[in-house]
């Protein structure tokens, strides 16, 4: 079908050629509601192939959409004050990674939380962190993702009552900005640990 553009002063605006993809779900999950998707796009999907490309990028849009959410309010990049494009651009660099990284580390912990929390977080993070966040020295191996995940999202305000989901976005976002500090400690402490025994030794 052809949209037409809306009429308005000045240089007019092309008509737009879309093509509808229809999603129905005949088999849904028991208590599941079936998916029912019309989507206008402007991508050919003259294959197969063309018309799934363009569900699984409209699937994808929840988590787009979370990762703006993150990027924009969470990392307040609307509020910078920067005057020129070359401060301006590293600053939005870099955000982007800090929230690339925080929906990561959130989505691994839900679909893998058995792996050790050591994929994504260094020895001196976890370790630095679980004193404070248990009151326990730290173990002698790795806890997994799923349950340090948990103890930082309670540094965030997640309470982690028996029926909670898991940690949102926004608690292990407050809870990583500690994780960062008790990992300065950890290592500055044993830095100094190890040259009081260096210089006892001598």
């Amino acid at each position: 079908m052809t949209l037409h553009a809306p009429r308005r002063k000045g240089a007019p605006l092309a008509d737009i050629t879309v093509q509808a993809v229809w999603v129905c779900e005949p088999h849904p999950p028991a208590g599941a509601d079936p998916l029912d998707w019309l989507l206008l796009t402007s991508l050919s999907i003259d294959e197969v192939a063309q018309v799934e490309q363009v569900v699984d990028w409209y699937a994808a849009r929840w988590w787009i959409e979370v990762f703006f959410r993150t990027y924009k309010p969470g990392c307040r990049v609307e509020r910078l004050q920067l005057q020129t494009v070359d401060r301006l651009a590293p600053a939005l660099a870099l955000y982007k990674i800090v929230a690339w990284r925080l929906q990561y580390v959130t989505l691994l912990g839900r679909e893998c939380p058995e792996v050790s929390c050591e994929t994504v977080f260094s020895e001196s993070e976890w370790r630095g962190t679980w004193p404070v966040a248990t009151g326990q020295p730290p173990p002698p191996t790795a806890p997994t993702l799923g349950e340090f995940l948990r103890h930082v999202a309670a540094l965030g305000g997640y309470l982690n009552r028996k029926h909670d989901p898991p940690p949102g976005i926004e608690t292990l976002w407050r809870g990583l900005r500690r994780v960062f500090d008790f990992r300065l400690v950890w290592m500055t402490f044993n830095t100094f640990a190890f040259h009081t025994s260096e210089a006892t030794c001598v």
